[in-house]
């Protein structure tokens, strides 16, 4: 399968904050994780491409995906399935994604996250904000992705995966990158980076911060947005 570097940066960093080394991973289902958004994770399907590159660590993941096309978190929280599952699905992280393009109202994810995170803290589950990307040709526009995301992870502590901030750095290094679809907004799978070797050391710097992640969840220093966010940048 060929997995774009967008979808693979985003698996790694979403593998990366839940892999806690102090718990021994070596039952049939090592993880379980309920993804929550809309074609952000349904595109492409993230959720198996998450399970996929755990596997590659020989962790095995089941994934659930709750999703439809153009819907903000605020319409997931009236579905009584979106509290049910968390309730019941005794999962080990809940991955949270917001309408993207265009982005708002932020009150609105603000409110939707506290009601979410509520639920998935008394579950015994770790909410993660999985942060989108901004539309192709306006990185001005990521800023207030970013802005939204960390704060609505402080405000649950919730772990923070920041792929619109990668996405950006990699796009700043290597311009000639395609990782968007035709229509500006998804990501493609047309690109491998590891089928491009003038990208081999991107391709390392983004895949080694998953060691350093692991290594500072082993140490439990991470333990918030702020210090994920910062090990992530």
């Amino acid at each position: 399968m060929k997995t774009s570097c967008s979808l693979a940066l985003v698996s790694t960093l979403l593998l990366s904050v839940s892999m806690d080394a102090q718990t021994p991973l070596h039952h049939q289902a090592d993880l379980k994780v309920l993804f929550i958004g809309n074609s952000h994770t349904y595109v492409n399907d993230m959720p198996k491409l998450f399970a996929d590159e755990a596997l590659k660590d020989n962790v095995r993941c089941d994934v659930v995906m709750l999703t439809l096309g153009g819907w903000h978190l605020a319409q997931h929280v009236k579905e009584p399935q979106i509290r049910f599952n968390i309730q019941n699905g005794h999962y080990n992280y809940v991955v949270l994604q917001e309408y993207t393009h265009p982005f708002g109202p932020e009150q609105s994810m603000h409110e939707a996250v506290a009601k979410l995170g509520e639920w998935i803290k008394a579950a015994g589950s770790t909410p993660v904000m999985y942060m989108t990307w901004a539309k192709k040709g306006h990185p001005e526009q990521q800023g207030e992705l970013t802005n939204a995301y960390t704060s609505c992870a402080k405000e649950i502590n919730a772990l923070l995966a920041p792929v619109g901030v990668e996405w950006w750095k990699l796009l700043a290094e290597n311009p000639s990158l395609e990782l968007y679809r035709s229509d500006g907004e998804h990501a493609s799978l047309r690109f491998h980076p590891r089928r491009h070797h003038h990208l081999e050391d991107d391709q390392t710097r983004l895949l080694g911060k998953k060691e350093i992640i692991k290594r500072d969840f082993r140490n439990n220093r991470l333990r918030s947005p702020r210090k994920f966010s910062g090990l992530a940048a």
